[in-house]
């Protein structure tokens, strides 16, 4: 399926020569194995903030199926059309995140762009660039994630077996209060694979600490493995406050395999791996091999009550 900011042709998506406006286009008819290309143009095109999922209340035409196979939504290839896909929040689009995946199974998100230009300080509402939540087997590929402190990079709900990897995932310099993590992954079921992302995060205050990866009552008394690996994170400004590079909180069973990071966070108070269960009952274990952790405190890492380490 082939769609832009503006219709051509039939209008039926069926190629470049009809493709129809992204704002019109019937998701229920995507079936799994398919490809969905969004038009970059000659340089770039932008989008507005994007939700599609499976749940009933989402509008008919933005309702998926939940796949056996992947879906593959992405930028253009061919000539003329395979500039950037920029989707974009800003303040008129009253929205809280930039793209949305709700209740899907197998969908990837590949060579896309996703920011905000949103200035809106108001940090009691939780604010994202990707939302995913209540899924499985889901992919962000290859991807540019930038959040300028108004919102999470990448904000995972109930989500099981999702695969990061490849991706540019930045939180540009600012003082605001908003939460912005690089990633925040909670409640559910675990089994993520993390590889091979670059990673910055400029947030300063710490009303709302940041990290690069934050997980919280994700996994399961199967302990499904979750692996972080051959990530680049780095926290440049050195007012930047109680930030860890992999911070889980407890009270979920899993296991962790985490191995060839490198952690950079030049201020003081900031940790590379914290990591505990808070819950006496469920037990994780760890296996934590060839890191490279450079920090300014007086201690890289903060582990606790697991069952094996």
């Amino acid at each position: 399926y082939y769609v832009s900011t503006s219709p051509s042709g039939s209008a039926d998506a069926s190629s470049w020569a009809n493709k129809q406006i992204y704002t019109s286009f019937d998701w229920p008819q995507v079936m799994g194995g398919d490809t969905v290309y969004f038009d970059g143009g000659t340089d770039s095109l932008t989008y507005a903030p994007l939700y599609i999922g499976t749940a009933s209340w989402i509008a008919p035409q933005r309702r998926l199926k939940r796949f056996d196979s992947k879906v593959v939504i992405t930028k253009g290839k061919d000539t003329g059309h395979n500039g950037k896909v920029i989707f974009q929040n800003f303040n008129s689009s009253g929205a809280k995140w930039t793209f949305m995946l709700d209740g899907t199974n197998n969908i990837k998100l590949t060579n896309l762009t996703f920011n905000t230009i949103a200035t809106t300080d108001d940090y009691a509402n939780q604010k994202q660039i990707i939302g995913i939540g209540d899924g499985i087997n889901n992919v962000i590929d290859s991807c540019d994630i930038i959040s300028n402190g108004l919102g999470t990079c990448i904000f995972v709900i109930a989500d099981t077996n999702l695969t990061i990897t490849y991706n540019r995932i930045e939180v540009l310099h600012n003082t605001y209060l908003s939460d912005a993590d690089c990633m925040f992954i909670s409640n559910g079921g675990g089994g993520h694979i993390i590889m091979g992302n670059t990673m910055f995060n400029g947030k300063v205050d710490n009303t709302y600490h940041a990290d690069f990866i934050q997980t919280a009552l994700d996994g399961g008394d199967n302990r499904p493995l979750t692996i972080i690996a051959n990530n680049f994170m780095c926290a440049p400004d050195t007012d930047s406050k109680l930030m860890a590079g992999v911070n889980t909180e407890g009270d979920a069973s899993n296991s962790y395999l985490i191995y060839n990071n490198i952690m950079v966070m030049r201020a003081k108070a900031n940790n590379g791996i914290i990591m505990y269960d808070a819950d006496p009952t469920k037990k994780s274990s760890l296996r934590l091999y060839n890191n490279t952790i450079i920090t300014r405190t007086d201690w890289q890492m903060r582990i606790a009550n697991l069952d094996t380490l």
